[in-house]
């Protein structure tokens, strides 16, 4: 895990972040609506005060919590406790309630807009999940905030929780709960994190799931209100399908007491060694001499999980499997990814586009599309100390109308040389590594990773990096 300001870049700017939530708003403002209008307006005032008491600066109001950054841990957490402290003494509710809110504090280097208009980047992100796994009532902190407090408020203790797993699927975060004499709450159920909710065998991803959130909120309810019991994320390959999928799978853990299990069926070349594998991911051993797929439907036929069944395009003679998962399985619901339908009884097709290169209606001119907060996030892998100008976010958005493929290997030089590039009819891109663009009319049968496998060939060719492309751009994708 990264703490603010350790081993980071010099122009990185180490921050504090603060994110509040009002238990139960949605039922409240129903219920009471005009009793729940004067409840929110002193929400409010309590936490905009507060956090100028202590120091910090209101980044957004959320409707029914903020989030707020701070210079120094110490304001942060402080700001955080006197905002449980208040809510504990507000009267109560009118069913007789308390009104409790989540409270986290974290630490990071988010990226500042060089606008002046806010922050933004993985540190928020991070926040914000952890924020989902606290009770109401509670405070958590994480350990990169803790580490830099320099001491805790009067009467406050730290309650170490140990290491979680949250449900963006990243690196595990150790957290601590504020223990203070005058919160409303003082005991918890433990975290419904990842490694505490229900079995499951979802890996730890590499990259940040970044934006497909309308997609996401769709696909769970296509699943946990429409009662689809087979959902198949269809989609050319490198839109991002697995990813959706491994998320949608986090999302809805705890909607599943059996569990939830992915089954990578890339390596699986045989579409009769499908059933092995989904065994493989329950860790089931099959015995005797009975069909390993009549096995498999017997040991979950009672059971309620969710299977994950990714890259099921090569494997489509093992549709029956899955056929009979639904009929004498009636517990199981199955989620697939593939560039094709299974086109069997009770399949719900879901088809995905790249990611939108073109910020919602409305949006400030100055805003980022989810493809390029895609591609922002995966070149400060890179250069960590990214800093975007007004300029630079303008060019960035007319970058992804036209990348099919950026920028994990992304350069100091791409802005200049890129936007000289772009105003030519015939593309010239010189970086580091091989960019590729799209045709304006793309062959979306066309596995998109094999555009890569196209560039670098193209790069090799030639002895100083260039790369020629004479099409029109239009199509970003992961």
């Amino acid at each position: 895990m990264n703490n603010p300001g350790k081993n980071s870049g010099a122009s990185e700017r180490a921050a504090f972040i603060l994110v509040t939530d009002i238990h139960r708003s949605t039922r409240l403002w129903d219920t009471y609506r005009a009793e729940f209008k004067e409840i929110l307006e002193k929400h409010n005032d309590e936490i905009e005060s507060t956090v100028s008491e202590f120091g910090g600066e209101i980044m957004k109001n959320l409707g029914d919590g903020y989030i707020a950054i701070f210079q120094t841990a110490d304001g942060c957490v402080g700001c955080g406790v006197e905002v449980q402290k208040r809510f504990a003494r507000l009267p109560a509710l009118p069913d007789g309630s308390a009104l409790k809110v989540r409270v986290v504090a974290h630490g990071g280097a988010p990226m500042p807009l060089a606008t002046g208009k806010g922050y933004f980047g993985q540190p928020l992100n991070r926040a914000s999940r952890i924020c989902q796994v606290c009770h109401p009532g509670q405070m958590l902190v994480s350990e990169a905030a803790r580490s830099f407090l320099s001491a805790l408020p009067v009467s406050a203790t730290l309650l170490d929780l140990g290491m979680h797993r949250l449900r963006d699927l990243s690196e595990p975060e150790h957290l601590y709960q504020v223990v203070h004499p005058e919160f409303v709450e003082a005991e918890f159920d433990p975290l419904p994190t990842i490694s505490d909710i229900r079995p499951n065998n979802l890996a730890i991803q590499p990259s940040e799931f970044v934006g497909r959130e309308k997609e996401l909120a769709e696909l769970k309810s296509l699943i946990e209100t429409e009662g689809h019991r087979l959902v198949t994320i269809a989609g050319a390959g490198g839109y991002g399908k697995s990813r959706l999928a491994m998320q949608l799978c986090a999302e809805m853990l705890d909607k599943f007491d059996g569990g939830v299990f992915a089954v990578h069926l890339a390596p699986v070349s045989d579409p009769a060694r499908v059933p092995s594998a989904a065994a493989d991911a329950l860790r089931i051993q099959f015995h005797g001499f009975t069909e390993p797929s009549d096995q498999f439907v017997n040991f979950v036929k009672d059971k309620r999980i969710l299977l994950y069944l990714d890259n099921f395009e090569h494997v489509i003679p093992a549709r029956g499997f899955v056929s009979d998962l639904l009929k004498y399985a009636p517990g199981v619901t199955i989620l697939v990814t593939s560039r094709e339908p299974l086109r069997i009884t009770g399949e719900q097709v879901f088809s995905i586009d790249p990611l939108p290169v073109a910020c919602a209606p409305g949006d400030d001119k100055k805003c980022l599309s989810d493809a390029a907060e895609l591609f922002i996030d995966r070149a400060t892998l890179v250069k960590r100390d990214l800093e975007l100008t007004d300029e630079n976010i303008k060019l960035i958005n007319r970058i992804c109308e036209s990348l099919l493929l950026a920028a994990a290997r992304d350069t100091q030089g791409l802005f200049g040389s890129l936007a000289k590039s772009l105003e030519l009819p015939v593309e010239l891109v010189k970086l580091d590594a091989a960019v590729v663009f799209a045709p304006a009319q793309p062959n979306y049968d066309i596995d998109m990773r094999e555009w890569v496998t196209f560039a670098r060939a193209a790069e090799a060719d030639r002895d100083d990096g260039l790369v020629f492309v004479d099409a029109p751009m239009t199509e970003v994708i992961r």
